[in-house]
């Protein structure tokens, strides 16, 4: 987020008590997407629709007065690129996609360039300290235990930073949970 325009635009937001995720101009359409720790819900995306209209009637900083204003959230599953981002999602399970990218290889016959793999890990995001994230990594493939009261399994746990640059992917991932059984 960048711009004159989009800071004044987070303060206008930020007595609802949300982040101004993105800002995403294109001809005829201004679309704000806002979000916060444990969701927006619709009465304060209208809130803000309301307060940001206003505000670009009589700004300055904006240059199309032609537009449609488009006030959403992030959703569900959403890339996460930022610190301010990862705020906002604190406590909830996000994939890290580590790119793969060109490394020198050895010096001698096989001089060049090598090509890393792509590898994801899964976990929660605990704490976000600069422009890093702290996840709880949970190995994907559980390990079964003979002390198991119920026969279930214990997974290998693992805090890993990450720092969000160009050479990850960092998402939000859908968690489905199993109605439980009340009788």
């Amino acid at each position: 987020m960048e711009g004159r325009l989009e800071m004044e635009m987070a303060q206008v937001v930020r007595p609802l008590g949300v982040t101004l995720y993105s800002v995403d101009r294109k001809p005829g359409v201004l679309r704000v997407v806002l979000d916060k720790r444990g969701g927006v819900d619709l009465d304060r995306l209208e809130e803000a629709s309301r307060l940001l209209s206003a505000f670009l009637d009589t700004s300055d900083t904006s240059n199309d007065k032609s537009y449609v204003l488009e006030v959403s959230s992030p959703g569900a599953e959403r890339r996460i690129s930022n610190p301010l981002q990862a705020e906002c999602v604190i406590g909830l399970l996000v994939s890290v996609q580590f790119r793969s990218h060109p490394t020198s290889s050895p010096t001698g016959r096989d001089a060049g360039v090598e090509k890393k793999d792509d590898f994801t890990i899964y976990g929660r995001l605990l704490s976000v300290e600069g422009n890093d994230i702290v996840v709880e990594q949970v190995d994907p493939s559980p390990k079964k235990t003979r002390n198991s009261k119920h026969g279930g399994s214990v997974e290998d746990v693992h805090i890993i930073r990450v720092t969000l640059d160009d050479d990850v992917v960092v998402r939000t991932v859908l968690e489905w949970r199993e109605k439980e059984d009340v009788r």
